[in-house]
């Protein structure tokens, strides 16, 4: 258990609602008790503060799940083919193309610092470190941009080791922002839109068709457009019959559909029966800050 690896002995705090929060809840304090009965200085010591864990139920929070996620371990495995931890790219050594391999774990301190950041701050920290390097080199590095960095590394050969630990997170974080740049680019910008309501000028999203031209992409993966439904479904409160079934069609995931209707076993309305044409709005508070631009 998470507390018991970090010595953390919370008060326990559930979403009040479904009967299930709430026999997890006790379920979770029982083992706690059992543990603290066993191990009495769990969650004690003169650095230890007041902690809580939270226990939510899934419905209180539908959409976070269907955003794409931009972290960089995130992106990694899911647009990148990486098995078993293993990161496998093209490089060139004595100008011969060969295939390297690198384990992404724990043992590499490098990935464990930048697994959890967005992609444009991997960007900007593997920059920081290069430069730090070759300035505790007392190597040049004025006005240097990365290019420059590693051209700076490349031909001492007793850097070998660290430059090849930072080309290849950077070659991991640029095979990620090739893939993005494809349709998922596309596809992030109508999530937030969906996920907000509006669009980065702040306009309300109104109707479907912003939702069409990624709906009718071939190259957009069958659950992906599963996923973009359901943000609109979760938009609108619900849609009708009609307008499901033809945006359904439109997708092309007949085939899919059911687990559109697995969003009421959240709580949430897939068909509303009062909708005709265009939907109902679904009531949401409004948001005073600045309209956004998807991160790059």
């Amino acid at each position: 258990m998470l507390c018991a690896i970090v010595q953390e002995y919370p008060a326990i705090c559930y979403h009040k609602g479904p009967e299930d929060t709430a026999q997890l809840a006790h379920a979770v304090l029982a083992k706690l008790n059992a543990f603290k009965a066993d191990t009495p200085s769990l969650g004690e010591g003169p650095e230890k503060t007041y902690s809580q864990l939270l226990i939510v139920d899934q419905a209180a929070d539908p959409v976070s799940p269907l955003l794409q996620e931009l972290m960089f371990h995130v992106m990694a495995y899911d647009l990148l083919d990486i098995e078993q931890d293993t990161y496998r790219y093209e490089t060139t050594r004595l100008n011969e193309a060969w295939e390297k391999a690198v384990l992404l774990d724990e043992d590499d301190d490098l990935w464990v610092e930048l697994q959890h950041m967005h992609i444009a701050d991997v960007f900007k920290r593997v920059t920081e470190l290069l430069k730090m390097f070759c300035e505790s080199k007392r190597l040049t590095t004025d006005k240097a941009n990365i290019k420059d960095l590693f051209h700076i590394l490349k031909n001492m050969l007793q850097y070998h080791k660290e430059l090849n630990k930072y080309s290849t997170h950077l070659h991991l974080a640029n095979d990620c922002m090739k893939h993005f740049k494809g349709y998922v680019e596309k596809l992030c910008s109508v999530e937030q839109d969906l996920a907000r309501g509006s669009d980065r000028e702040g306009e309300k999203i109104k109707d479907a068709m912003k939702l069409i031209p990624v709906l009718l992409d071939a190259v957009v993966s069958p659950y992906d457009k599963i996923w973009v439904l359901l943000l609109y479904i979760l938009l609108r409160n619900g849609v009708s019959e009609e307008n499901l079934t033809k945006l359904i069609q439109h997708a092309n995931v007949q085939a899919y559909s059911s687990l559109i209707q697995k969003l009421e076993q959240l709580g949430g309305t897939v068909t509303n029966p009062g909708c005709s044409g265009t939907s109902i709005q679904l009531e949401r508070r409004e948001r005073r800050e600045p309209t956004y631009q998807l991160s790059h």
